[in-house]
């Protein structure tokens, strides 16, 4: 995918102490951004490569934790980093 670029992050408790299986979810602006899911893995972290340039909602939820919603652009081949912390 030409132009793509990648979302990373890492999910947290306020304590600092990575959640691991939290749930990642991005909504696109747009019908021709896909919305994409993935998990957290055991560090709290969580990557989406071939992702197109745009405006994007990340939805975090784990259970015992407040969902967090935050919003973030991609550019054209670049990296846009988002860390949550849950409470």
């Amino acid at each position: 995918m030409n132009g793509a670029g990648a979302i990373i992050g890492r999910v947290a408790t306020s304590s600092g102490k990575p959640v691991a299986d939290a749930g990642v979810l991005i909504v696109g602006s747009s019908p021709a951004h896909h919305d994409l899911a993935a998990r957290t893995n055991s560090a709290g972290e969580y990557l989406f490569r071939g992702v197109r340039p745009g405006v994007y909602e990340i939805k975090v939820s784990a259970y015992g934790f407040a969902q967090q919603v935050r919003s973030t652009q991609v550019e054209p081949g670049a990296t846009a980093r988002l860390n949550f912390t849950l409470e």
